[in-house]
Parts: C-alpha cells; structure tokens; sequence
C-alpha cells in the first residue's frame, strides 16, 4: 500500500486489501467489481502423498477440512475458516471462481505455489488458474522468505503501476530479490554464531511466469483517473513498513467499525505490543471504504481541537456559531492558536455537526502520553472536552479510535478492546523478518520472557547474536529491564 501511494493519490490505482481472510469474502469481492490484479499473499500445501494432510498441522487445519482432502494429492491454498483456523482450498476449486472476471494478473505469492508434478500429479497453484483463462499467472516454485515475498510483490505491483510489460515488472522483482537487505542490515543465524547473507541467495529465482503473450497489458490506462482525497490529515504517526499477525483483530475489529456496530473504540494494552499498528491498519481499512480519516499524536504542541479546525479550514470548511449562543460568529483560521476556554465545547461541537455531513475517522493515538497513570486522569484539557462530547455524539457516519496504555475515565461509551501479546507464530515471522534466526528452544525462550513484545524484540536485535542459554538469559533480562521502563515512562 505504502509503495503504490503516489499512485493511488493520482488516481491510477485503486487498492484494497481485505482484514477477511475466509475463501467466501475473497469469492465475494472478487465478483463485486472489475479487478485487473489480484496478489493471493499467504501459505500455499502441497502434500507429497494422499496422506500428508493427515500429519499437517491439525491447530491450523479444521478436521472437516482434513478428511476432505485425504482423498486428493494436489495443490491447496489456505484460507482462513470460519473458526478462525486454516482451511485448505484446492487449486482447481481456486482457479474456478475467476471465471467470469476481468481479472488480468494473479500473483499467488505462496511457497510452492508453482511447484511442477509429485508423483504423476499435479501440484500447481498458478496451472489452473491459467487453465482457466487469466492471461498472466505468477507463482514462487519453492519455500519464500518473508522479505523475499514482500520485496517481490512491492516491486512488482510499482513496475505494473508504471505500465511495464508484466515480464518486464517480473524480472525487476527478481533483480530486486538480490538486494534483500539495508546497507546496514546482514543476515543473523544464531546457530552458527555469525552473521551472513546466505538467507536471501537464491530466492531471485524463484517466482515463476505463465503467460501466453507477455505484451498484454494488465491494465488499460486510457482513462480518466479520479484523485483520491489526502489521507490522513492532521498529525503524521509513524507505522512500521510491514504489518504481522494481528489477523482476528482486524477481521472482528475492522468488520464491526465498518458497519456501526462499534462506532467509539478504545485499544488499550501494554506498550510495545502493536496498538499503534493496528489502529493503523484499522485507519488505512476505513479510509479505503470512502471515510476521510484525521489522526492526531497526544502530546503535541497544537490541541487536538485546534487541528481539527485547522484541517476543516484547509479543506475550505468554516464553522460559525449562532449569535444567540456566542455572540458574535467566530471563523475558523489559519492564524488560531488556541481558542478561548469558555469557547471550546460550544466550538467542538460545531465542528462534529460539519463533520456529521461526511464520513469521518477521527484517531487519537498514544493518550498514555497526557494521561496520569496512577488516576488514568487526562491533562490535556482540550482532549479532556473532546472525548467527554465523544462519548454522547451521535452521527452515523463518525468513527473515533483511541490507543492508550490505561483505562480512560472520560471515554465512557467506548468499546474497550484490551490488546494481548501476540501469538508464537507471529512473533517467529518478526524476528524472521529483521534478520533473527534463532533455534525453536531459543524462539520459545524469548517468546515466554518478553511476553511477544515487539519493541522488545527490537531491542534485542540490536545485541550481539547468543546461542548459550547463559549468555541469551542474561540479554532477555537487560530487555526486560528497558521494556520496564519503556512501559512505565515513554
């Protein structure tokens, strides 16, 4: 999302990534508009004989899909089931649901996903679907790192965003591949005590094309492209390039925001386990379902009613209050600083009645910042009068999204989702991602002392790589310390 923005700001490229992983949403949206390219990102399975369903991870898998597929040696997608586990899909079910579309591309960023033949059978993900009349087919032939899979898929989709041939933006992702890390980055396997590159040799070669006629285009681009509305406005709040795990929270989460069923949400939780990404990545679903989203950091120097009349202003919106109330009308400007106390609640108030007219987001991140973490009290007046006319606003269309470290006696009709740490899985595929190759003891290990804490893991990355148990104790306890104080004082 992050490498196609300038893109999407123009207006060339639509994107929308779904928070719902289950094969029935993706059948659904797939026939709801006219999408040139699909990227299927996940895990592909292929077992080596009828059997090797049975011995596959039964926590991942549901029985029921299991027993349905022991009679089959080919090619699965995995989806998620209604139960928020795995459910296997096969290739030839897969390949089907793009009949009828306008799809042009489909990239199955999956391990294995253009695997050739076992036994007699085919194994492939991406044959059927170029069986089934998609003209452009991608697949990776063998097990994909996570940065390898992520460098390939930005690099692609930018190339065909660029309008090069689809082998073209192919053989640029591959190039890419070569260059996995940061001039400051190398490779850590910590069972051999040492850094090195070999993690990311031989991953370039690994995607593999099906095309007929590699100069169709995937897109047409004579067309008029539409400008999509700058998001978000107001503060910028850093999020991390890639987002893990976290896959019940957007579906359930994400879900109820878009529909109402939680219009007022509050993610409370520890810090360094994730709750700015998330309302992120909540932010970024939003604003992709037509809502203008204004994200505000606690703690800055302009109140959050200020900037919100500030980003009214620039959008070329004037409040004005009734004489009967205030006395003469007051315009929002530019040249605002700060507004006259007795003002404040009668001004905010004006304003949610104009953002009533459209669809808003509006996110307050990192209230911990002007909280008292005794009381939970607020000390920032203007956000204090803000989140106690929240809690009583009624407007279909507004959203509020609040992340905090403590319970907030103010917002008291908000839905308090208390953030967990997050699960064993996740946590491997971060330190996968930053470069950390620890054994599975040493990964349980960490996972059981720092309770899944991303920033600790952070922290860790930064010390010299320790196989002995001794030695990685004695870092897990000098990160202990520092999340400490992190969560106690940042």
């Amino acid at each position: 999302y992050t490498a196609l923005m300038p893109f999407i700001s123009a207006g060339w490229v639509r994107f929308y990534a779904p928070n719902d992983g289950r094969f029935s949403t993706f059948v659904e949206l797939l026939h709801s508009q006219p999408w040139h390219l699909v990227i299927l990102s996940g895990h592909g399975f292929v077992p080596k004989t009828t059997d090797a369903i049975a011995r596959s991870d039964s926590n991942r898998l549901d029985e029921q899909s299991i027993s349905c597929k022991r009679k089959q040696a080919q090619a699965f997608f995995v989806f998620e089931s209604e139960e928020g586990h795995g459910e296997l899909v096969a290739a030839h079910t897969l390949a089907q649901v793009f009949n009828g579309t306008n799809v042009q591309c489909v990239v199955v960023a999956a391990c294995q996903s253009a695997q050739s033949n076992i036994n007699g059978t085919e194994a492939s993900l991406i044959k059927p679907i170029a069986r089934a009349g998609v003209p452009h087919v991608v697949g990776i032939r063998e097990p994909l790192i996570d940065r390898a899979a992520t460098v390939f898929v930005q690099t692609l989709c930018v190339a065909l965003a660029q309008r090069e041939r689809v082998d073209v933006a192919v053989q640029k992702s591959r190039r890419a591949m070569t260059q996995l890390l940061a001039s400051n980055e190398v490779w850590r396997d910590v069972a051999v005590g040492c850094g090195h590159s070999d993690a990311s040799v031989g991953q370039w070669c690994l995607p593999t094309l099906l095309s007929h006629d590699p100069a169709q285009p995937v897109v047409d681009w004579h067309f008029r492209p539409k400008p999509s509305k700058p998001d978000p406005l107001g503060s910028q709040i850093a999020l991390p390039n890639v987002f893990i795990g976290r896959r019940r929270e957007l579906r359930t989460l994400g879900e109820a925001l878009a529909t109402g069923k939680i219009r007022r949400l509050l993610i409370r939780g520890a810090g360094g386990l994730g709750k700015t990404a998330l309302a992120g990545r909540l932010a970024m679903t939003l604003a992709q379902q037509g809502y203008r989203v204004l994200a505000y950091q606690a703690g800055g120097e302009m109140g959050f009613i200020e900037t919100l009349a500030q980003v009214l202003e620039s959008l070329k919106t004037k409040t004005e209050f009734s004489q009967h109330t205030v006395g003469p009308s007051i315009e929002v400007s530019k040249d605002q600083s700060r507004l006259a106390m007795e003002f404040r609640d009668v001004f905010f108030e004006a304003l949610l009645a104009k953002l009533a007219q459209g669809r808003w987001l509006l996110w307050i991140d990192g209230l911990e910042r002007v909280q008292n973490p005794r009381s939970g009290a607020l000390t920032d007046e203007s956000i204090q009068i803000a989140l106690e006319m929240l809690s009583r606003w009624e407007a279909a269309d507004l959203r509020i999204l609040l992340t905090c470290r403590w319970v907030i006696p103010q917002a008291t009709d908000f839905y308090d989702y208390r953030l967990k740490c997050p699960n064993f899985s996740d946590l491997s595929r971060y330190l996968q991602h930053l470069g950390l190759s620890y054994p599975f003891p040493q990964l349980l290990t960490i996972y059981k002392r720092l309770g899944g804490n991303f920033q600790a893991v952070q922290l860790l990355q930064s010390m010299p790589p320790c196989l002995d148990a001794p030695g990685l104790n004695k870092q897990l306890a000098i990160v202990r310390r520092y999340l400490q104080a992190y969560q106690r004082y940042q």
